[in-house]
């Protein structure tokens, strides 16, 4: 029986879930371990690309996650379904290094939430290459450390038992997850394990992800507000959106300055939006956990 499982949630993932299931099967000095592709709803193919692989990842099993999208309900579907007592999580559209799964092993012997390290050299642009791999935490509103969704390991039965992903973030659900451990008094740290991590190219895309990472970052606030989070309102969310449209004339200083343009202009709007819905008018989600016991959302 396998004592690794590596979950890896994918949804309309085939232009990129060939390379990742490469990098997987071409690990060195692992344990044995399995791969649970996690199946979110694909229509474009993914599931019989997985499937393919099967004689070179002999581990690779195929999961359905079809009730409704999301990588937080993906994760916790992956999970359920897991046979290791370690879980190690990546997503479809990156690359693990060829000892991703013997660093991640390595470092859960000292760590209880391990956050592995991000690179952006090899899946991007040179506009996006940042020389440096990516090695420490942030914490956003200046609070507890969180991880990286797309590059973490943790014990079976610590996600279960703290109630895994919760499935009612749209975003940000990896934060939620990494303070929930913090403040449960589990170790959070970066470790060398390392991935290599594709960013969004297109102006529409980097727009959009932004947008919406800062809508959901609001949720976030919210659901921790009697925390010593750093401030944040309407007011200063608005100022910040009408800097950020004055700042058109980035778009003629070239790729670099028109992503990072995109990247600001939709954390503006996302963060006013994000306000709006959760601050002023109180659609506040209930969240929405995996019972301790029967691994189902609870």
């Amino acid at each position: 029986m396998v004592n690794v499982s590596v979950v890896v949630p994918c949804f309309n993932g085939a232009a990129t879930l060939a390379r990742q299931l490469g990098g997987l099967a071409g690990q060195r000095d692992a344990p044995e371990f399995e791969v649970v592709l996690v199946d979110n709803r694909s229509t474009d193919g993914s599931r019989s690309i997985a499937e393919s692989w099967a004689d070179r990842l002999p581990g690779l099993r195929v999961v359905d996650a079809f009730d409704r999208p999301g990588a937080a309900y993906a994760r916790n579907v992956g999970a359920r379904a897991a046979e290791g007592a370690v879980l190690l999580f990546c997503d479809a559209d990156d690359i693990v290094s060829d000892t991703w799964v013997a660093d991640m092993v390595r470092s859960l012997e000292d760590v209880d939430l391990a956050s592995g390290w991000l690179s952006f050299e090899r899946l991007n642009p040179a506009h996006l290459r940042t020389g440096a791999t990516e090695t420490e935490l942030p914490r956003p509103f200046d609070y507890l450390p969180t991880i990286a969704g797309s590059n973490f390991g943790i014990e079976r039965a610590t996600y279960l038992r703290l109630g895994g992903m919760d499935e009612s973030f749209p975003l940000d659900e990896d934060v939620d997850f990494a303070w929930r451990c913090g403040e449960a008094g589990l170790r959070v740290a970066a470790v060398p394990a390392v991935v290599n991590y594709q960013q969004r190219t297109t102006m529409r895309a980097v727009f959009h992800q932004f947008r919406n990472y800062a809508s959901s970052s609001i949720l976030l606030w919210v659901r921790y507000a009697d925390r010593p989070l750093r401030p944040i309102g309407m007011r200063g969310s608005l100022v910040q959106l009408v800097k950020e449209v004055r700042q058109v004339t980035r778009l003629l200083h070239g790729p670099r300055s028109r992503w990072e343009l995109a990247r600001d202009l939709g954390s503006a709007l996302g963060a006013v939006e994000g306000n709006l819905k959760y601050r002023i008018h109180g659609d506040v989600p209930e969240a929405r956990l995996m019972d301790i016991d029967e691994g189902e959302p609870r």
